[in-house]
């Protein structure tokens, strides 16, 4: 069930904690993958002892495994709290409870080496929280991945309260979390405050319309936001027009994805007109949405490859591109 980053194979478990416990330089990763294993309770101890102790391995995952609800999942995610080496951790399709899952995410608020964290099990409100709390008091975290965890409105209105003080994290995926409108409401208002994120993933969340409108209101105020991925969110051309319309008074994003969105020429008019004014976007994803005319499509293709745009983002050149014919008097 163990591996690590040695090209020679481990005998087992046992025999990985052995070497890591001795600071072997070729066990640089601990990953443990299963099919809904349990872990034994001395194993999580010993593992525990470890993680204390070790200041080699760089890395730590585990993938579907069931974590006993003892005292010995918990004294083993708290001592991330004393390890100081790690520098990645991901949970993928693992099975915790509550109050293990509080011990992981209290430790990883104090933890001071960990950069990027990935957790792709079930964040309910006391989890949400607990992570609300990790994004308050950690500074060093730079990457979360949230992606799938049935974080619901309430968990992203818990997250964006951390959000938006944190001042490490530059990315954060919150994609395919049963977010609505209430959710993103919160979460833009967040990203009115923060100043350091640059790249958020809301795709696959049925935020419609009006949650198009929250987050082109926040791109009127924020400066610092680099990325933002809308993709399968049922905007349409309400949500589409909102955020074609935010992008005109935004200079700092220079990627959008809205692909699969049932945006038609009305949406696809409105971004094109937005690139007559806005120089700092790059990439536009308008994929899967089949109702846009092909000539729109091709002269938003023709302004963001505009060596000249490319130039004024990257601070390469002084003056900022122009539209040889004015966008009224076009046909």
């Amino acid at each position: 069930m163990a591996s690590s980053s040695d090209e020679s194979l481990l005998g087992d478990d046992d025999a990985l904690l052995a070497r890591a416990r001795e600071n072997d330089p070729h066990v640089k990763s601990f990953s443990f993958q299963g099919r809904n294993d349990t872990f034994e309770e001395s194993f999580l101890m010993d593992l525990a002892h470890v993680l204390e102790i070790n200041t080699v391995a760089k890395t730590m995952g585990f993938m579907d495994i069931r974590f006993p609800q003892t005292q010995a999942s918990v004294h083993m995610f708290a001592a991330l709290a004393k390890n100081t080496a790690l520098e990645m951790v991901s949970i993928i399709g693992c099975v915790l409870d509550q109050e293990t899952l509080h011990a992981l995410l209290t430790a990883l608020s104090v933890n001071t080496t960990v950069t990027e964290f990935r957790f792709g099990g079930v964040l309910l409100p006391p989890g949400a929280s607990a992570a609300a709390e990790l994004l308050k008091k950690n500074a060093t975290l730079t990457l979360i991945d949230f992606e799938h965890t049935q974080l619901g409105d309430e968990g992203a209105r818990l997250l964006s309260e951390g959000l938006a003080v944190n001042q490490s994290v530059l990315e954060i995926n919150l994609s395919n979390n049963e977010i609505t409108v209430v959710g993103i409401r919160a979460i833009a208002e967040a990203l009115k405050i923060n100043t350091t994120l640059t790249s958020i993933d809301l795709g696959e969340n049925e935020m419609g319309a009006e949650g198009a409108r929250c987050l082109g209101d926040m791109l009127q105020m924020n400066s610092t936001l680099l990325k933002l991925s809308l993709y399968s969110c049922e905007l349409g051309d309400v949500g589409g027009q909102a955020l074609a319309e935010a992008l005109a008074l935004n200079s700092s994003l220079n990627f959008l994805s809205i692909w699969h969105n049932d945006l038609s020429s009305i949406s696809g008019e409105a971004f094109r007109k937005a690139l007559t004014t806005n120089f700092s976007l790059q990439q536009l994803d308008l994929d899967l949405n089949g109702k846009i005319d092909s000539s729109i499509r091709a002269e938003i293709k023709s302004l963001l490859s505009d060596p000249v745009r490319a130039a004024w983002a990257s601070g390469e050149a002084d003056t900022k591109p122009a539209c040889e014919i004015p966008l009224e008097k076009r046909e």
